[in-house]
């Protein structure tokens, strides 16, 4: 492939279209290479508050907030994609489920599959993970067949991330449920949870990493 000079320097480029840009730098009598790859496209995060500013998470720009459009529960918050993949994430505040932390994902995974309706479900990784404003937070990562109610598509795959935030001195448990459509079946593997790593959970990644909750919210006081 040629290189393109520009002009007045002795500086070449070129630029892929895999994305990798290669750079000849020529200093004197010494010619140095440069590549550089590309980050892969990344969706932007923006803050966004919750339960009228009681909460704050980052959340995927250009989500749309769905109580804009139609009713939602007081406890819930959802949000959806607006590129046609219909991705979405819930938020819901629920009375602390009277189970060990370490099987309380796994308990609001099969209680989400329940309310959904869900035929069929599998649960492929679980465990605890660091966030900065619940003591606890449990994260559960499976995969659901569901039927769309009056649909004649039949059932479909939907990819499932859910964290629970425990706050067992409010006897509260904050869900954030992560739905992506697996049109092409689950993307999820079997395995240690790994959430940063994990294809298509990276907006619940992002959530774990940056919810900031008033437990004012519960009754209490303080943040």
């Amino acid at each position: 492939m040629p290189l393109a000079r520009d002009a007045g320097s002795s500086f070449y480029s070129f630029r892929a279209v895999t994305g990798l840009n290669f750079e000849v730098l020529q200093l004197g009598g010494l010619r140095f290479v440069v590549l550089r790859l590309q980050a892969a496209h990344q969706t932007q995060m923006a803050s966004r508050p919750l339960y009228g500013g009681a909460c704050r998470a980052q959340i995927p720009q250009g989500w749309a907030d769905m109580s804009d459009s139609r009713p939602v529960p007081d406890t819930q918050e959802v949000f959806m994609a607006q590129d046609g993949s219909g991705a979405s994430l819930v938020f819901e505040i629920v009375e602390r489920a009277d189970v060990a932390d370490d099987g309380a994902a796994r308990y609001h995974f099969d209680d989400v599959a329940d309310a959904a309706a869900a035929v069929s479900r599998a649960v492929v990784a679980t465990g605890s993970v660091s966030a900065p404003t619940a003591p606890v937070c449990v994260v559960a990562l499976g995969n659901m067949t569901m039927t769309k109610a009056e649909s004649t598509d039949g059932a479909h795959s939907v990819d499932v991330g859910i964290a629970a935030f425990r706050f067992p001195d409010e006897a509260t448990d904050v869900l954030c449920t992560l739905n992506v459509p697996a049109l092409d079946g689950s993307q999820l593997r079997e395995g240690p949870l790994d959430l940063a790593a994990a294809p298509g959970m990276r907006p619940l990644a992002d959530v774990v990493a940056s919810l900031v909750v008033d437990r004012g919210l519960f009754g209490g006081g303080g943040e």
